[in-house]
């Protein structure tokens, strides 16, 4: 039974070690917007592609999956394109690769 136990404190320590290592690479702004618990709360993934030497940031809600629109915004947090479903993609999806080429750099 203790090793059960301390197997868990362990594998609950590495893990809150991950997630902390994972804010410290976002930007400010960003790490701000996941403290937030109100305005983090449809947060489901954060991906990252650098385009043209700027990291650009996708905040992934999954509100293109029910008609909606999701943001992709650059260090300052400006937003700088968006991509949704029923819509006509925006111009600037162009520069974009495909979903797979988005690296999951945060994860609820």
């Amino acid at each position: 039974m203790n090793k059960l136990l301390l197997l868990l404190l362990l594998f609950t320590s590495c893990a809150c070690k991950k997630r902390e290592e994972a804010l410290s690479n976002l930007p400010t702004c960003l790490q701000t917007l996941v403290a937030d618990k109100q305005q983090s709360a449809g947060l489901q993934t954060i991906r990252f592609q650098k385009i043209k030497g700027e990291k650009q940031y996708w905040l992934n809600t999954d509100a293109r999956h029910l008609d909606g629109a999701e943001y992709v915004v650059n260090a300052s947090c400006d937003t700088v394109c968006f991509i949704c479903t029923e819509c006509l993609p925006p111009e600037c999806m162009k520069k974009y690769g495909a979903e797979e080429e988005w690296k999951i750099i945060w994860r609820k």
